[in-house]
């Protein structure tokens, strides 16, 4: 209730679940005590319940080759590889999620897969949007990254480019009217004041780091315009002095220069001593030449120079209110990037449908289960220059059990694996590779 800030936990469900308030305690406990940044990026609390899923135990996983094939290594061979045509960071974990808790109510499917089905149905606003989520960057990572006060210069730079992007996809959602794409519309917010922020204040090409300077744009802080003209004034001063030395002193080869140990100097040559002015108070003799300070030019390498320090801090100070603003709309940002996640998904589901020949399945309230010409996804897709020969699995109402025989190698395991992906692809909110299902 701290940490939330709530005066009751009955709004995230839990005032019947004493055993699910204590896991979460017990949580928020030991990030204060061991990861004391991540606390912030605990911004809300859902409850949900293992009937929401199909339950799939880490030999099933392994068996299905989900997420990776049986002898280990990339996603090639897995079914995350066949069905993975995601755009952004977000979608890459969204599908992951999806396909490793498929559903049980046939009304979030059903919601899923009307989606799917409008992508797969219009092509040209499928096409739009997995188009423009090819600018999208990792909008979550980042935000989470400004929540934790990790951020730097380039994040906002990087948030301020994904939030140009937004209008583009929310014009073309608008333009395809389909009704079962509106209530992601919804939840797309472009954060108008937060770019609008972005743009007053941050560079185009700002440094990697807070240690360098250069990362608010000239304009946005008088305090920080102040403090870069005095110096720009006192560099000024300092370029011209080398002219302005040579003809007071009629020595030619006088130099101004700078280095890290000494700061600013003027250089005459030992041949030119006598010709040194009495204001000139020697800092540094080298064998050929003595180097020299004067009063007025010590006081502009100290403007100069604290200029510097001063123009960092206030950089600093700046970006991070910039920082804890845009903080302040993490929810609007976070709630956003899963939205565009989602989309992201979606039309990744309808370009496999369409490039595979992929069907809608329709669900039942009961235990039955038909599959007509349905093909094993993954082997479908390693068969180099092949076709997989479709066949059916019909399980009638009460029916549970069927026996396979058959000799080794003969495609017993592969009938197996199929039926099961068919089954699970489709109560992920996916189109399944059948005639029908």
């Amino acid at each position: 209730m701290d940490h939330f800030g709530a005066a009751t936990l009955n709004g995230f469900g839990l005032g019947d679940v004493p055993l699910a308030i204590t896991a979460a305690g017990v949580l928020i406990e030991y990030l204060a005590e061991t990861q004391q940044s991540a606390l912030p990026l605990l911004t809300r609390l859902s409850r949900y319940s293992l009937d929401e899923f199909m339950l799939l135990d880490a030999a099933t996983r392994r068996n299905l080759e989900l997420m990776s094939p049986l002898r280990g290594g990339e996603a090639k061979g897995s079914l995350l590889a066949v069905l993975d045509k995601t755009i952004t960071a977000m979608g890459r974990r969204l599908l992951r999620q999806w396909l490793g808790k498929p559903l049980l109510s046939v009304e979030r499917i059903e919601r899923r897969l009307d989606q799917v089905e409008a992508f797969a149905e219009h092509g040209i606003p499928r096409a739009e949007v997995r188009e423009a989520l090819k600018g999208i960057g990792d909008l979550e990572r980042i935000t989470n990254r400004i929540v934790a006060h990790a951020a730097l210069p380039r994040d906002l730079v990087a948030l301020r480019s994904i939030l140009r992007q937004i209008p583009g996809i929310q014009a073309i959602l608008q333009a395809a009217e389909l009704p079962v794409l509106k209530p992601m519309m919804d939840n797309i917010d472009a954060c108008a004041e937060v770019c609008e922020l972005l743009e007053r204040a941050i560079t185009d090409e700002p440094p990697a780091t807070l240690a360098n300077v250069g990362i608010i744009r000239p304009g946005f802080s008088k305090a920080l315009d102040d403090v870069i003209e005095d110096s720009r004034h006192a560099r000024e001063w300092i370029s011209a002095l080398e002219q302005v030395e040579r003809e007071r002193t009629g020595i030619k080869s006088l130099k101004v220069g700078y280095n890290k140990v000494f700061g600013y100097y003027i250089e005459v040559t030992k041949a030119n001593a006598d010709l040194v002015p009495e204001d000139y108070i020697r800092k540094q003799t080298l064998v050929n030449a003595e180097r020299y300070i004067t009063p007025e030019m010590k006081e502009y390498e100290s403007r100069v120079l604290s200029a510097e320090e001063r123009i960092r801090e206030l950089e600093t100070e700046i970006f991070h209110e910039v920082c804890r603003e845009v903080a302040s709309n993490a929810e609007r940002l976070l709630a956003t990037a899963r939205t565009l996640g989602r989309l992201d998904v979606l039309a990744g589901l309808a370009e496999v449908a369409t490039e595979k020949g992929y069907t809608r399945p329709r669900l039942l309230e009961d235990q039955s289960l038909t599959i007509r010409d349905g093909r094993h996804p993954v082997v479908e897709e390693m068969i180099a220059g092949g076709r997989f020969v479709p066949n059916d699995a019909i399980f009638e109402e009460g029916e549970r059990i069927r026996v396979i025989t058959g000799p080794n190698m003969s495609g017993k395991s592969t009938y197996l694996r199929q039926v099961a992906l068919i089954a699970l692809m489709a109560q992920m909110g996916s189109f399944v590779p059948a005639e029908s299902a």
